[in-house]
């Protein structure tokens, strides 16, 4: 065999793990079809909610259904590695010696039968891409856990027993959304990852053994996705024998799952064939190594993790010397994450059970995306912008027309009360109507002829706008004098704020941060709609509808489906102060009939938005259980030890809570009822996250990050 028909034949080694993945593949296929049927016959394909105390009853035949599939599983694997391992080692056994008798030396002819079972100790030893020895248990009990999420949410939801079975399925085989990756992803990419490491340790074992090869050359596959370690570790000449070239004693592993680089060997020159070879040192410093332009256009936090993993991947291979097996970094104990998404999902895999669990995974995603975040948010501002003459004039004339209305009609009612006499009460009623009409319509046409309404403090604009919603859900369209009193608080305090024409816009929404969250937690987890809709009631507002569409393609898509299964459906409701109830009635024609309402107002189309988007917290906080466990956790360790206290300002002498350090008094809002009650933690950090609201980011980080681990992680 000639040099260049070596080299082919090592070349042509790529094929056997992609032979064999396709192999393993179809018969994993049967034993998840298996599964899938046991499950959905366990379950049950009937209409009506599934009990809890059937569930427990089929529990056990549940666990064993998963743990047959993970020792099926992992002996399918095994298996398959083993004779990835052999194969490689016979052909490069073959091919070695067929050089070495075409150059006369027979004696230095190889004998790589100890190679698979190398491979198979080594690959036994090092932790796979979930974390979890391949031999080990744990992943059985994983899937258990995820499947129970599954179960026991349906359960408290009354999911019917034949939508909960299509759920499973879809977990089981993929297909749909609900629960992250499924069964099937989970264990296709165990089997490609560790036969594609079988084929990698098994050639590199036997270069090692060769007294043909004098190095190994790292090579990109062809489908290389973008730029990440591996791209380092090509460029890279770190022993003296060129870019790319490692000693075969210091071949670092595959660095990440799916990985599907390949190897080339570098041969020696043939008169030293019979002459024992150096191992080269390390010639170069790895932690100077740098990113090079093909890192363009990635965010540093992504670049550092590829070339932390370098440098890991290296340093522990290196220390690893005389082992014959290379293993993957020792310390941590599993390979650094190649992704920023792997890296979150590691730690939300750790276990995320308490507020700080969720405030830590939520600190890695506002440090990934800071950056971005931070430029748009900055984008979006104009400081030292001015009003024009005629806005200034505007707001002045409204200014004016609120406080006469006050003062007018305040005398009116003092003048009334004392009075028994029914005309002029009647009179007042109706004049008392007719205010409310002209206070609204002063507030809408305000908020027309300002073209840019963010000038006005954003908090002070809405109290008033809130304020008109409470007269009218509180008693019709009817002033009284502490609403009268209200107005006029909420005009001085419009008159004294000073910073009404300075160009500051911290009130403002900023709908395109959105787009920078939903990028960063998509990496973690499915988001949006995926095409899919509610389920909505007859005369739902048209606007209102369209906002609650936009702000689903923002949302994990886990907790998107959980609001479209739900067998109640949605109405969408026009009104001046938002609201959601979740299962509650309308009367329709005399009749009633059940449904869930999201309430907002439309005459600003980004607070619309921000108030759909709060109001659809309320929802997750009914369907996604154990939200309000969270919230409670993290209001209850701010606010400890402080004492209930009116709101103020225009909120009722009803609405109660504590004020911490909370950017915004209405997030210590206390709802009562401990055990089923509502928090303001979830609905206002949404808006705070998405659409830049209360200062969140720049004030309160820690509460910022509670709502990020939340998107990530439940």
């Amino acid at each position: 065999m000639s040099v260049s028909d070596y080299q082919k034949t090592i070349l042509n080694m790529r094929s056997i793990p992609i032979k064999k993945t396709r192999e393993i593949e179809e018969r994993l296929e049967t034993s998840l079809l298996m599964a899938d049927s046991q499950l959905r016959s366990l379950i049950g394909n009937e209409d009506k909610p599934l009990a809890i105390r059937a569930y427990q009853q089929k529990r056990m035949r549940i666990v064993q259904m998963v743990n047959e599939l993970s020792i099926v599983s992992n002996q399918v694997v095994s298996e398959a590695i083993m004779d990835v391992a052999n194969q490689v080692a016979n052909t490069q056994q073959e091919a070695t010696n067929d050089l070495l008798i075409e150059n006369d030396d027979v004696n230095l002819m190889l004998d790589l039968s100890d190679v698979p079972r190398l491979t198979l100790e080594g690959l036994a030893q090092r932790y796979h891409i979930e974390t979890l020895k391949i031999s080990s248990n744990v992943w059985a009990n994983k899937q258990i856990n995820e499947i129970e999420t599954v179960i026991t949410a349906g359960i408290a939801r009354g999911q019917s027993a034949r939508s909960m079975a299509d759920q499973l399925s879809q977990f089981v085989l993929g297909g749909g959304v609900g629960m992250g990756q499924s069964l099937k992803t989970k264990t296709m990419r165990l089997a490609r990852t560790e036969i594609n490491n079988s084929y990698w340790e098994a050639s590199r074992a036997s270069s090692e053994q060769s007294p043909v090869v004098k190095g190994i050359k790292w090579e990109l596959s062809g489908r290389h996705p973008q730029y990440d370690v591996c791209d380092l570790l090509v460029s890279q000449n770190l022993f003296g024998l060129g870019r790319g070239v490692y000693p075969p004693e210091y071949l670092p592993p595959k660095p990440h799952p799916n990985c599907l680089c390949y190897q080339i060997d570098v041969l020696r020159d043939v008169d030293e064939f019979d002459q024992e070879r150096a191992v080269p040192t390390l010639q170069k410093d790895i932690d100077k190594v740098r990113i090079g332009k093909g890192g363009q256009g990635f965010s540093k936090g992504y670049k550092k993790r590829q070339l932390d993993l370098f440098r890991n991947v290296v340093r522990a291979t290196i220390e690893q010397r005389g082992v014959v097996m290379p293993l993957m970094p020792s310390v941590p104990e599993e390979p650094a994450a190649s992704t920023f998404g792997d890296a979150v999902r590691r730690e939300i895999a750790k276990g995320v059970n308490t507020e700080q669990d969720y405030i830590r995974i939520g600190k890695m995603l506002r440090e990934e995306m800071a950056e971005e975040y931070e430029a748009v948010r900055d984008s979006k501002r104009a400081p030292g912008e001015t009003v024009t003459k005629e806005e200034k004039q505007a707001i002045d004339s409204f200014y004016t027309e609120l406080a006469r209305m006050s003062d007018s009609y305040k005398n009116a009612w003092e003048k009334a009360m004392p009075t028994r006499d029914l005309s002029r009460q009647e009179k007042w009623a109706y004049k008392s109507e007719e205010i409310y009409e002209t206070v609204k319509r002063s507030i809408e046409s305000a908020g027309k002829l300002i073209t840019k309404p963010h000038r006005i403090p954003a908090k002070l604009w809405s109290e008033l706008d809130f304020e008109l919603g409470v007269m009218e859900m509180g008693g019709g369209k009817k002033i009284s004098i502490n609403d009268l009193r209200s107005l006029g608080d909420i005009v001085k305090k419009f008159r004294d704020e000073k910073e009404v024409f300075t160009g500051q816009t911290s009130g403002k929404v900023y709908l395109d941060l959105a787009e920078v969250v939903k990028s960063v937690i998509s990496q973690i987890r499915p988001v949006g709609a995926e095409g899919n809709k509610h389920n909505y009631a007859k005369r739902s507002n048209r606007k209102i509808k369209g906002w609650l569409d936009e702000t689903m393609e923002l949302m994990p898509t886990d907790w998107v489906k959980k609001s479209m299964e739900t067998e109640v459906p949605v109405v969408t409701t026009k009104v001046d102060r938002g609201y959601y109830r979740h299962n509650g009635y309308r009367v329709v024609k005399g009749e009633y009939e059940r449904v869930s309402t999201i309430a907002s107002d439309t005459w600003n189309e980004q607070w619309g938005i921000s108030t759909v988007l709060h109001e659809f917290g309320h929802r997750v906080e009914d369907l996604a259980v154990g939200t309000k466990s969270v919230e409670k956790q993290f209001y209850d360790r701010r606010t400890k030890g402080e004492a209930l206290k009116w709101l103020g300002g225009v909120y009722k002498k009803s609405e109660k809570g504590r004020r911490d350090k909370f950017t915004d008094v209405y997030m210590g809002k206390d709802y009562g009822r401990e055990d089923k009650g509502y928090y303001e933690i979830l609905s206002m950090g949404l808006e705070g996250v998405y659409y830049g609201a209360y200062d969140l980011y720049e004030k309160d980080p820690e509460y910022f990050d509670l709502i990020l681990g939340l998107l990530a992680a439940k």
